[in-house]
């Protein structure tokens, strides 16, 4: 292809061009240096009037700290929880809930918590299970004010059927002793059933002397013909230690 001839005419209006090109260029370039230069000044003001502000807050009386609980509370802010006993159910269900509520009573004894709300307000976040923590939504803002035992009185009611104590009764009179267990498993089981029942009851429900003749009836034969021949549940006063010692001696004088 030819090239287009240079003529004075398209010469000068090129020249034209790249002159309005290069003065507009120097336009949007002071124009920017003209913003940065606002967005410093701006930036210094604001940096000063902050500056002000700091130096009249600090002037001021320093606001008063939060103030600690009272001696007899727990500083809630700070109490771990992590460690505590957690109830997830089966609801209902009499020896999970028992077994956690003396769990929570040993958690507090423990971490020295003896005000009626501070146990509320510690309990309520180691309940997992729906259907007790329904309750508790309810009722914890009631009892705040009132005896501890009040509000447990209200778990116990949620949380038990209502002849509680009489099946655990029923499974220390059905006990027996199968070749599969110790006569320490045997013994032990009988014990926390026991424990179970009398929790908070006073006077016991169950005493040791009829714990003792319950867990009997499911021994070996042999056994209940040596604790009838040595009258070891006539002994007076009962001592179930004693009982559960000479038991012991019973199964170790068995023939391998």
């Amino acid at each position: 292809m030819h090239s287009v001839p240079q003529t004075p005419e398209r010469m000068a209006a090129q020249e034209a061009a790249e002159a309005r090109a290069r003065a507009d260029a120097k336009r949007f370039r002071l124009a920017q240096e003209a913003a940065e230069e606002r967005a410093r000044v701006n930036e210094e003001r604001f940096a000063r009037l902050q500056e002000t502000l700091i130096h009249a807050t600090a002037r001021q009386t320093a606001p008063p700290r939060p103030a600690s609980p009272p001696d007899d509370h727990v500083d809630l802010r700070k109490f771990r929880t992590s460690d505590g006993p957690t109830y997830v159910g089966p609801y209902q269900e009499t020896e999970a809930f028992l077994a956690w509520i003396q769990a929570l009573e040993i958690f507090f004894d423990t971490k020295k918590v003896t005000t009626t709300d501070d146990k509320i307000r510690i309990a309520g976040t180691l309940i997992k299970e729906t259907n007790l923590l329904s309750v508790y939504s309810n009722e914890a803002k009631k009892h705040l004010e009132k005896p501890w035992t009040d509000f447990k009185q209200t778990l116990f009611d949620a949380a038990l059927p209502v002849r509680w104590r009489q099946g655990l009764k029923e499974k220390i009179q059905s006990l027996k002793m199968d070749a599969s267990k110790t006569f320490a498993q045997y013994k032990t089981r009988a014990r926390t059933l026991q424990r179970m029942i009398n929790y908070d009851s006073n006077p016991l429900k169950i005493s040791d002397l009829s714990l003792a003749e319950w867990l009997s009836g499911g021994l070996p034969t042999e056994i209940r013909a040596d604790i009838l021949k040595f009258k070891i549940l006539e002994s007076t006063p009962f001592d179930y230690g004693r009982f559960a010692k000479r038991v012991r001696i019973f199964f170790d004088a068995l023939p391998a």
